[in-house]
């Protein structure tokens, strides 16, 4: 079965995002059956992620992710875990909430071959 992990990518509660999160979560067990597929739900703001300040960048670093903080390890591997990505996320004047590309830049190899 596909799993898809959909993610809400904003950490603001009174959001659009979370509205659309929240109602894909209600109607979780239809939209899984109508799709063949196995739902996911993450909210970014749960891993309490600091901007990623490492020496060096995920990709190129050979202990990845071994390296990084538990909260990071878990986002990675939760993310990871996935055959796709739903991400929801507003426009921030013209690019995407920090929390999320804070998230984004753990993620290093675990988006590879996903699509979003």
């Amino acid at each position: 079965m596909t799993k898809i992990n959909v993610i809400l990518g904003s950490v603001r509660e009174p959001s659009m995002g979370n509205r659309l999160f929240t109602y894909l979560k209600n109607n979780r067990l239809e939209l899984e059956a109508e799709n063949g597929i196995q739902l996911t739900f993450i909210k970014v703001g749960d891993y309490q992620l600091k901007p990623y300040n490492q020496p060096i960048p995920p990709l190129a670093t050979p202990e990845y992710p071994n390296n990084l903080p538990e909260n990071a390890k878990q986002w990675v591997n939760d993310v990871s875990d996935a055959d796709g990505v739903l991400i929801l996320a507003p426009e921030y004047d013209y690019s995407i909430p920090g929390a999320l590309k804070t998230a984004l830049d753990y993620l290093a190899k675990g988006m590879d071959g996903k699509p979003v």
